[in-house]
């Protein structure tokens, strides 16, 4: 009974060690971007911004295990970037953030995108423009790639290949815990920072664009 009490615990430890080491990623490329993005952070006067480097099963977890292994407090402070196209757009005269082509969006995984709710929200920085001036659609992962020079879940405001007028959503400046962890720049990076610095340093447009919860 000792010998296999003795076997049984090698083998739960041995488990519990690949286990461990299959949540690590090393890969000198990963690291060498969070280092990237730190540094645009720092730069961005965001000081709390850190990249952070996590296992290349990230997109295979649940919301709650992402959660868990970044130590964060709830699922709702995990975010993502995404490319939007007004396809009514209609230029006047020399273009300016509140009436772009192009809006890079911020939410919560937790949540849903809701076109309507941002129509209305740029709508409302442009008094006079009437609703048909207005359709917002995701944008073609190509068009995507061309724009922000980042691949599908990488995409991140930092170091964009096109400037691109940014709206955080109303839900993540409300995050009780003022911070969030949003894409940076590679599948397996991420970008965490206080939400604060994030607007103060950024300046993003701060609407209601999610369906409620």
């Amino acid at each position: 009974q000792s010998s296999q009490s003795s076997s049984s615990s090698s083998q739960t430890q041995s488990s519990s060690s690949s286990s461990s080491q299959s949540n690590e990623n090393n890969d000198p490329e990963s690291i060498a971007v969070a280092n990237k993005m730190t540094t645009f952070c720092q730069t961005a006067n965001i000081l709390s911004g850190k990249g952070i480097v996590v296992p290349k099963q990230w997109y295979e977890w649940s919301l709650e295990q992402r959660r868990d292994h970044i130590k964060l407090d709830s699922i709702h402070q995990l975010c993502k970037s995404l490319i939007l196209y007004n396809t009514k757009h209609k230029v006047l005269g020399n273009d300016c953030p509140t009436n772009a082509d192009y809006y890079l969006v911020i939410v919560q995984y937790s949540a849903r995108f809701n076109s309507e709710k941002m129509q209305k929200f740029i709508r409302s920085l442009n008094p006079g423009l009437g609703k048909n001036n207005f359709n917002f659609q995701f944008v073609d992962p190509q068009i995507s790639d061309e724009l922000s020079g980042y691949s599908h879940n990488s995409v991140t405001p930092f170091g964009m290949r096109k400037p691109i007028p940014i709206v955080l959503s109303k839900a993540i400046a409300d995050l009780p815990q003022d911070y969030f962890v949003i894409g940076g720049g590679a599948v397996d990076v991420k970008i965490g920072m206080k939400v604060s610095e994030f607007v103060k340093q950024l300046n993003p447009f701060v609407g209601d664009v999610t369906y409620d919860q």
